[in-house]
């Protein structure tokens, strides 16, 4: 995967702030072209507050006109800073619903990956993401980066992988995504199946066997982990890309190596499948995007 085009849509607010740097600092890293997307709301929703002062309708287009020249000016304004800033970047100001303007400019500019603030509020250990990042994320047919967290480069990265085609392009977009000197922790989470209610309703009680299958399983785990990174060859610059697995599952297992804080991006592929003009994401991933307190970028499968 190339980053050629990154999108990143700004409302102007910290979250947005984030999304901004994070995507600044991957087009420099990719020399990728960087497209901020505004989108202002003109429905009539957008001019409650207005019409509830009773004003009338030449006053709420008067109010209308005056916050359009405001949001483009300030777009332009930001625009220009990143220039400024030796990225090669460019504004777009779209009218309409937020989600449907990212989709459609992402669409429109040939994106190879989408950026997103998270507007959401810590509380009973979980994130809401808000409706556009989620929205997007779900209807993205490329990958969607939530930003938190600093405002990157990614230097340390945890990918984890179960080795289908949907982990693989999450790799790819990790190596792509990553600072030139950045380190990616490659992980598989297994559990033995002979401990495992899914497979047995008791588990047998012989120890010797459990330990046996366990290793062979650990084994050849590992064999698939090293020919991974074998078939990755030497990366760019000074990346690094190294394979463990753990015995766990992966929902938990991903969660407890985010805890320790020394992550700035987990990458996850999406097992979703397209329906109704979106993605489903799959539990690991939804669970994953919502609490994790440092960036999450989804690739999903090829559309």
């Amino acid at each position: 995967m190339k980053l050629e085009r990154i999108l990143v849509a700004t409302d102007f607010s910290d979250f947005a702030r984030t999304a901004v740097d994070q995507a600044a600092a991957a087009a420099r890293g990719a020399d990728a072209e960087l497209v901020v997307v505004y989108a202002f709301d003109a429905t009539p929703t957008s001019s409650y507050a207005v019409a509830d002062q009773g004003a009338t309708s030449a006053a709420i287009d008067e109010w209308l006109a005056d916050e359009r020249a405001r949001r483009q000016k300030a777009l332009a304004g930001l625009e220009q800073e990143l220039v400024d800033s030796g990225v090669r970047a460019r504004a777009v100001f779209a009218e309409g619903f937020a989600d449907d303007v990212i989709i459609e400019q992402s669409e429109a500019v040939n994106a190879s990956l989408v950026v997103l603030g998270s507007h959401g509020r810590t509380g009973v250990s979980r994130w809401l993401l808000g409706s556009v990042a989620e929205h997007v994320t779900r209807r993205s047919a490329v990958p969607v980066l939530i930003a938190r967290g600093s405002a990157g480069p990614f230097r340390k990265l945890l990918v984890p992988t179960d080795f289908t085609p949907f982990a693989r392009r999450a790799l790819d977009a990790a190596i792509a995504i990553a600072a030139p000197d950045a380190a990616l922790d490659v992980v598989h989470f297994w559990q033995d199946p002979l401990t495992s209610p899914i497979y047995f309703e008791a588990p047998p009680t012989p120890e010797t066997v459990a330990v046996t299958v366990s290793e062979a399983i650990e084994a050849s785990v590992r064999e698939r982990g090293d020919a991974l990174i074998a078939e990755l060859g030497a990366l760019d610059g000074n990346r690094t890309a190294s394979f463990d697995c753990r015995p766990d599952t992966a929902r938990h297992g991903i969660e407890e190596a985010l805890g320790a804080g020394e992550y700035d991006l987990v990458v996850m592929g999406s097992h979703g499948r397209r329906g109704l003009k979106r993605f489903f994401l799959g539990s690991v991933a939804e669970t994953i995007l919502r609490h994790a307190t440092c960036s999450v970028l989804i690739a999903h499968s090829e559309p």
